[in-house]
């Protein structure tokens, strides 16, 4: 859309619209600044509603005071990743959504302990579009010296994870137009050299594994049966989740163990 402004019957300023094969021409009068004004808020119409936009306000009378458009406000990390999460739960996996949650915390706090106050490094208070990679970049440096309640630093693994939720939610608000780039691009340099976590597994002792079978028979006798399925098969808690009445051979005794299912916390 080409807009200008021509004083075509003297002493009267015109704005001409030109779009695609039309042209309109709107009178003004003889002030000049009230034409080059209307011409703006023209362009600024255009930009924010469209072609719809600019039809409805060529056919308004010049006398009337039009206001300006104003831009919506930009969220806030922690207000955009509210609403982020939220559409999740029925677009990925229940694990990945955990592991979105857990990580947004860490970014709009800031700090290793989200449940404690927000680090000088926090983003949740920022609006998306002021978030640059040089902000990434600190909130990154922070979390790699940032020591959790076990007294430990975090590692290469974890700093992926919350720099890979940063970049999906970053690009879902790409498309969501409410940014126009992605800060995380060209982050993985600064932790490439971090620490990999890993911890050693301690594995219980037979006397351990004994009371603990002991207790879930206390219990109830649904726990019972998912302990001992754990501790005689070595199948972890999804696995065990995952069995079906088919995967079990009572005449050879043989389980088959051919899927995982996340567990929800429900019973």
């Amino acid at each position: 859309m080409k807009v200008t402004v021509r004083m075509l019957r003297p002493p009267n300023y015109y704005v001409l619209v030109r779009h695609r094969d039309t042209k309109t021409v709107k009178k003004i009068g003889p002030a000049e600044q009230k034409a080059v004004d209307f011409a703006k808020q023209i362009q600024n119409i255009y930009e924010l509603l469209g072609e719809d936009g600019v039809r409805q306000l060529l056919t308004k009378d010049t006398t009337e005071l039009v206001a300006e458009p104003t831009k919506p406000a930009v969220p806030t990390l922690a207000e955009y990743s509210a609403r982020w999460l939220a559409q999740l739960p029925n677009a990925v996996e229940y694990t990945t959504l955990k592991c979105y949650q857990l990580n947004v915390k860490y970014l709009v706090s800031g700090s290793a302990n989200p449940d404690e106050e927000p680090d000088e490094t926090a983003l949740g208070q920022l609006p998306l579009n002021v978030i640059t990679h040089a902000r990434m970049k600190a909130f990154i440096m922070n979390m790699l010296t940032n020591e959790t309640r076990r007294r430990k630093t975090f590692g290469k693994h974890s700093i992926r994870l919350m720099v890979a939720t940063a970049r999906a939610l970053f690009n879902d608000a790409i498309r969501d137009g409410v940014v126009v780039s992605n800060p995380t691009s060209g982050l993985s340099k600064f932790y490439r050299k971090a620490r990999v976590e890993r911890e050693e597994i301690q594995p219980f002792t037979l006397d351990e594994m004994h009371k603990v079978e002991c207790a879930a028979a206390r219990h109830s006798l649904q726990m019972y049966t998912l302990v001992m399925t754990m501790s005689r098969t070595g199948a972890r808690i999804g696995e065990v989740f995952g069995l079906h009445w088919k995967d079990i051979d009572f005449q050879r005794n043989v389980i088959a163990i051919s899927r995982n299912l996340p567990s929800s916390g429900k019973w």
